[in-house]
């Protein structure tokens, strides 16, 4: 969604992980840089000519990296990064003194309104703490993004452009993962062969093909139950 819309400029990208997005956007023109936390990831980022570096956007005492420009960036992205932070006005605030005049940030979180929320926290302690501090829905990420001093503000839902991956969200919210609990503790799998990945690959799809109409009915008619929402905020 970000790249359909910005247009080429400098782009620091908060949580880059090894460097996907980054690579993609200096293809298309942008003058790239990135911050991660996780030491893998930032060296992946390296082997791919990437100025990445291993710090948080803001240290302890509320302090910015000093290695990153006030006022130098034309775009800052941080995707599925915000629910993450202890302190998300702060955070924003660091992040809206990097931009430029007429500079924007765009980032991406979970739903707090998606399908079936409740039944996957209950499978999946992905959205509890430690992982995620923060839940957002639209007018919550608005609202924080608002008291954050951004004055321009779009909050729109992500469209499910797998309805199969939705499916099988689904699927697993309402009944689980086999072999889990529903603190998400799993049983140590056997290596299987090559051959018999596939198989399960094969099995997993046509087991979620039942969900699939609700899958397009939701994103066709409900989008804001999708799992994350897109911001845009300058």
């Amino acid at each position: 969604m970000f790249l359909r819309r910005a247009s080429p400029g400098k782009l620091l990208d908060i949580g880059c992980g090894e460097g996907g997005f980054l690579e993609v956007a200096r293809g298309r023109g942008f003058e790239v840089a990135g911050l991660d936390l996780d030491p893998g990831n930032v060296e992946a980022a390296r082997r791919r000519q990437l100025d990445v570096q291993a710090t948080h956007l803001v240290d302890e005492r509320g302090e910015i990296a000093p290695t990153l420009a006030r006022g130098g960036y034309d775009w800052v992205t941080a995707f599925d990064v915000l629910e993450h932070q202890a302190n998300p006005i702060e955070f924003l605030e660091a992040a809206r003194s990097l931009l430029r005049r007429g500079g924007t940030m765009c980032g991406s979180v979970p739903n707090r309104e998606r399908l079936l929320v409740h039944r996957d926290r209950a499978h999946n302690r992905g959205d509890l703490p430690p992982h995620h501090f923060l839940w957002f829905s639209q007018r919550a990420l608005e609202t924080t993004l608002r008291n954050a001093g951004f004055a321009h503000i779009r909050v729109s839902p992500i469209p499910e452009r797998d309805p199969v991956a939705f499916a099988a969200y689904i699927e697993i919210a309402m009944i689980g993962r086999p072999g889990r609990g529903t603190h998400g503790k799993a049983r140590p799998p056997a290596v299987p062969r090559t051959s018999r990945v596939l198989v399960r690959r094969l099995a997993s799809t046509i087991k979620n093909l039942p969900f699939v109409p609700l899958a397009v009915a939701v994103n066709a008619l409900a989008r804001t139950k999708v799992r994350n929402l897109f911001f845009e905020a300058s």
